[in-house]
C-alpha cells in the first residue's frame, strides 16, 4: 500500500514519469536491468534481497542510473551504509510529495539529497551510538549480516550469494569478530540498536 501510495503520488507530478514498481528486491533488479531507469527509490527494508544488496548490485550493472534510499522512521543505521554503497541520496518514508521531487530531481542532476528529518536523527544520536559497528564490516561482510539477522540459513546465504558454504562460515566468523559479539542473538541485539532491524521483525521470525 505504501509503495503504491507513492507512485501514485509521483505519476500524479508532471516532472516524474513511473515506469515500474517492484514488490522486492529481486524484482527491482530485474526491472532496473531491462528498463532505461534513471532513479531509482529504493526502500531499505523489503523481503528476499533487502534494499542495500539491491542497490549494491543495480549500481553495479546500471552506471547511469541512481538509487535513493527510502527510510523508515527507525532506520537511523542505514543512510550511511547506503551512501557508501553508492546511493545519491535518503529521504524518509514521511516526506511529502515536493520532497521526494526535489530529491528525484536533484539526483538526477548528479547532486546528493539527504531528506532534513533523516539528518537530524543523525545528528541527534548519543556520541556513543554515533559510529555504527555495521559500517565497520566489508561490502561482503555486511551481505551475509544483513541476511543473518533477515533469518536466513546459511546454506540459503552460500546459494543468494553464490559463494561455498565454507566461506559463509568464515564470513560470519569475520562479522562476528568485528562486532565483537559471539552468538545470532547477540548479532540481533546489535541490529536493534543501531537501527538495522525492528523489533516487530522479531516476533515474525
Amino acid at each position: 500500500m505504501v509503495r503504491q501510495s507513492i507512485a501514485l503520488m509521483l505519476g500524479n507530478s508532471k516532472e516524474i514519469d513511473v515506469v515500474a514498481e517492484a514488490i522486492n528486491g529481486e524484482e527491482a533488479i530485474e526491472l532496473v536491468n531491462a528498463l532505461a531507469v534513471d532513479v531509482v527509490l529504493m526502500d531499505v527494508r523489503m523481503p528476499g534481497v533487502n534494499g542495500l544488496e539491491a542497490t549494491h548490485r543495480i549500481l553495479a550493472d546500471n552506471t547511469g542510473t541512481k538509487v535513493i534510499g527510502l527510510s523508515g522512521h527507525n532506520d537511523s543505521g542505514y543512510p550511511g551504509l547506503f551512501l557508501r554503497a553508492g546511493a545519491h541520496g535518503y529521504i524518509s518514508k514521511e516526506s511529502d510529495l515536493q520532497e521526494m521531487v526535489t530529491a528525484i530531481k536533484t539526483v538526477n542532476n548528479g547532486d546528493g539529497f539527504i531528506s532534513p528529518d533523516v539528518a537530524k536523527r543523525i545528528a541527534e544520536q548519543p556520541d556513543n551510538e554515533a559510529e555504527n559497528p555495521f559500517s565497520t564490516l566489508s561490502e561482503r561482510e555486511l551481505q551475509i549480516a544483513l541476511l543473518l539477522l533477515e533469518s536466513h540459513q546459511l546454506e540459503d546465504i552460500a546459494e543468494q550469494l553464490t559463494l561455498n558454504l565454507r566461506s559463509v562460515r568464515n564470513y560470519r566468523k569475520k562479522v562476528f569478530s568485528k562486532l565483537n559479539i559471539k552468538t545470532e542473538v547477540e548479532l540481533t541485539l546489535q541490529g536493534l540498536r543501531f537501527g538495522m532491524i525492528e523489533g516487530d521483525n522479531i516476533m515474525r521470525r
